[in-house]
């Protein structure tokens, strides 16, 4: 099978050099053939077909810089067919390769931001929902926010707590305290 491909290629390619002889240029498939090739080392890692990683930043030179799932360590990449902010960063990314070596990865794209499950380890999962106008984050049992002294403590039987040094409430129109009782101090 290889040496009927090499053949047909050698054929093409003396095809194309007496094309080129007969009209004084070179044929497209000609400056192909005789374009220079990247040199591949067996230890190159090999990556085929589309992957998926995560943006992690940028470099000096403004050029990308992603995990890709499954290798140790991010790699640069050589382009993109997206723009890309640093809002993305963290964001999943498709990935293809150029010459299919896998330190040479192009952005093929951002994965679309619908929902997603977070696994911290030992916890139970938390989903976030993004949406336009909205993002909601849902736990199971319990979801706390924490910041130094402060926390917002909500419990899936309905009880909220917010504990802090000092706790302010600001309202540009009515504000009120409704509830089956309300007790100050």
């Amino acid at each position: 099978m290889e040496t009927e491909v090499t053949a047909k290629l050698s054929g093409l390619a003396s095809q194309a050099e007496n094309g080129a002889q007969d009209s004084g240029q070179g044929s497209a498939l000609d400056m192909l053939l005789r374009r220079p090739v990247a040199n591949v080392s067996d230890n190159d890692s090999r990556a085929g077909g589309i992957r998926l990683g995560s943006l992690q930043g940028f470099d000096g030179q403004g050029r990308a810089r992603v995990q890709i799932d499954g290798l140790a360590r991010p790699q640069t990449c050589v382009g993109a067919l997206v723009r890309l902010q640093t809002q993305d960063i963290g964001r999943r990314v498709a990935l293809g390769f150029e010459n299919g070596l896998a330190h040479c990865p192009i952005i093929l794209g951002l994965l679309a931001e619908t929902a997603a499950t977070v696994q911290i380890t030992g916890a139970q999962p938390v989903n976030i929902e993004r949406h336009p106008e909205r993002t909601v984050i849902e736990a199971d049992g319990e979801l706390e926010l924490r910041c130094g002294e402060a926390v917002i403590l909500l419990q899936a039987d309905g009880s909220i707590q917010l504990r802090g040094i000092h706790i302010t409430s600001h309202a540009s129109a009515s504000q009120r305290i409704r509830g089956g009782s309300v007790q100050i101090n």
